[in-house]
């Protein structure tokens, strides 16, 4: 399903960054929720997230992601989250994250233009 479109101003509103994955854990009484901690270089960020079927929490630690970071906080089950990681799904479908192979030539923290 499409949505809407956007202008470009909307769009230049998100704030995307790169940020690595430090921590990751289970959320009580919710099995597909992960709590993530996503260091953005000046920062850490708490990010909910429905990944737990398709991910162990040591595969997580040390990925690099995509982060929108200027999302409103919301709660969920009860749990702050600070942002939205990017995300698809492969053909079976599986969460996988939105990647590149040059992530090994960015520094944590730097906006994603």
């Amino acid at each position: 399903m499409e949505k809407e479109s956007i202008s470009f101003e909307d769009f230049s509103k998100m704030d995307f960054k790169v940020g690595k994955i430090l921590g990751a854990s289970k959320i009580k009484k919710k099995g597909k929720l992960l709590l993530l901690n996503v260091d953005l270089g000046t920062e850490v960020r708490s990010v909910v997230t429905g990944i737990a079927k398709d991910f162990s929490l040591e595969d997580l630690i040390g990925l690099d992601v995509i982060l929108l970071c200027n999302l409103k906080s919301y709660f969920i089950n009860g749990v702050e989250s600070q942002g939205v990681i990017l995300m698809t799904k492969d053909n079976n479908g599986k969460m996988i994250f939105i990647s590149t192979d040059f992530f090994d030539q960015v520094i944590t923290g730097l906006k994603v233009c």
